[in-house]
C-alpha cells in the first residue's frame, strides 16, 4: 500500500509539558491536514498522528508503521518543537532502520542544513510550502527510482 504517515511532534517525548503559553494541542495541525489532502488527491494513503493529543503516544507511531509500512515517515516542527521531532526521528530509526524520515515546517524551512546536521535522523528537508514537494516525494518513491536529486524544494 502506498501510505505516509505525517506527525506532529510532542514535547512529552523529552518528558517536558506541551503547554507554552496555552494548550498548543488544541490548535490541530492544519498544515499537515492539507498535506494529507494533497497526497490522498495524487492516490496516496496518508494520515496523521499527532502526538500532542493526551491519548496519542510515540507508541502509536511503532504500530501505525508497523500495520502500514509507510513509503516515509513526515515530521513538521516548529523551532520550540525541532528537539522533540529530533527524537521522534531517532526511536523510529532505532526500530525501523530502513525508513525514510522527511522533516518540514518553520524550523527546517530556515535552517535546512544545519537542521541535517544537528539531527542526522532526518533523511530529507522539505524548504518551505510542502504541498506539491510531499507528493514528488512520494511518487519518487514509488516509481522505484530513489533519485531526490531531481525534486525541487529539498535538501
Amino acid at each position: 500500500m502506498n501510505s505516509v504517515l505525517l506527525i506532529h511532534p510532542s514535547k512529552k517525548v523529552l518528558g517536558k509539558d506541551d503547554s507554552f503559553y496555552s494548550k498548543e494541542y488544541l490548535t490541530p495541525s492544519i498544515g499537515l491536514g492539507q498535506l494529507v489532502s494533497c497526497l490522498q488527491k495524487e492516490g496516496f494513503n496518508a494520515s496523521v498522528i499527532d502526538i500532542r493529543l493526551p491519548h496519542r503516544t510515540l507508541n502509536d507511531v511503532f504500530l501505525t508503521i508497523e500495520q502500514n509500512n509507510p513509503l516515509f515517515v513526515g515530521i513538521t516542527a516548529f523551532t520550540n518543537e525541532i528537539t522533540a521531532a529530533g527524537k521522534i526521528a531517532e526511536e523510529i530509526k532505532k526500530r525501523f532502520k530502513n525508513c525514510l524520515i522527511v522533516i518540514g515546517g518553520p524550523h527546517a524551512t530556515a535552517l535546512p542544513e544545519k537542521t541535517l546536521i544537528e539531527f542526522p535522523f532526518f533523511d530529507i528537508v522539505i524548504i518551505g510550502e510542502g504541498e506539491k514537494t510531499i507528493v514528488k516525494i512520494a511518487e519518487t518513491l514509488v516509481s522505484g527510482n530513489n533519485d531526490f536529486s531531481v525534486i525541487n524544494g529539498i535538501a
